[in-house]
């Protein structure tokens, strides 16, 4: 509760601070219209009357912040209805950029009083910024918070990684965090300008290797290195002379498998026609 009354003293400040500002702004043609003293009070009185204004936003019920589980983005920020609460990426500062046409798809999150944290929510986060109308709009972790029109009821999240050319709106965790994205890499521009901008550097980059060709002599030394490769490749067709030893095989050298026919009953001299007879007559 104290850290709440603080937030709130410090809102009542700010907008106290926006409205003294305004009055300042009426009060000076005021005074060089009229130099009588008695205008004086008429140039208060505007100061006066705002001050009601900021004491009933102290003591207004604000606008009540929750945590849902949504979908497959898990506990998310969400107004008292359900409906899903979302940052700027492009809102560099605790006031909100987000205007005019811009904030007819996406309203801000306005507050009749500081705003009250829900189950799940840290207050200590919550705040409170002026919109140029004199309303006030919610803060989490110093975001501005906006709806999305494109979000029919509760539980949508249409609105979630939807780009402008000026940045990219988020849903919010519960510590301020845009959902899925490194807090380092939201301030700036919306996702198509940040790969342009690489683009660009990689041509620069690219420019800046062409005037270098000419005034450095590596290249050649890049070309020496090519046909290092190309006698690499020669021993690697070595190998291929073992294919041609297949056709030496020592099975076709045992071929004279011949005697082996002789053990049938011919041979030498069985062709000559002379023999002995069983009786010892020469057979003629």
């Amino acid at each position: 509760m104290p850290r709440t009354r603080r937030a709130a003293a410090v809102a009542a400040l700010s907008l106290s601070a926006l409205s003294a500002l305004s009055a300042a702004g009426c009060a000076a043609p005021a005074d060089l219209n009229a130099p009588p003293a008695a205008d004086s009070p008429s140039a208060t009185a505007p100061s006066a009357g705002s001050q009601p204004s900021v004491s009933a936003f102290a003591s207004s019920v604000g606008t009540r912040v929750a945590l849902a589980g949504v979908g497959s983005l898990g506990p998310i920020l969400v107004d008292d209805q359900g409906r899903t609460l979302y940052l700027y990426g492009a809102d560099d500062s605790v006031h909100a950029s987000c205007l005019a046409e811009c904030a007819k798809s996406w309203p801000p999150v306005t507050t009749p009083g500081f705003p009250l944290a829900g189950p799940g929510v840290d207050d200590g986060l919550l705040g409170a910024a002026a919109l140029p109308d004199g309303s006030a709009q919610v803060l989490y972790k110093g975001h501005p918070l906006y709806r999305y029109t494109g979000d029919r009821g509760p539980g949508e999240t249409a609105g979630h990684t939807v780009a402008d050319p000026r940045g990219t709106f988020y849903a919010v965790t519960s510590l301020g965090d845009p959902v899925g994205v490194d807090i380092a890499t939201l301030r700036g521009r919306g996702g198509t300008v940040p790969g342009a901008g690489a683009s660009a550097g990689a041509a620069a980059s690219a420019g800046a290797s062409t005037p270098a060709d000419p005034n450095a002599q590596p290249d050649p030394q890049a070309t020496v290195q090519a046909p290092a490769q190309t006698p690499a490749q020669t021993p690697a067709q070595t190998p291929v002379q073992p294919p041609v030893q297949v056709p030496v095989e020592v099975p076709p050298a045992q071929a004279p498998a011949d005697p082996p026919a002789d053990s049938s009953g011919a041979g030498s001299g069985a062709d000559s026609g002379s023999g002995w007879g069983g009786d010892g007559s020469q057979e003629g």
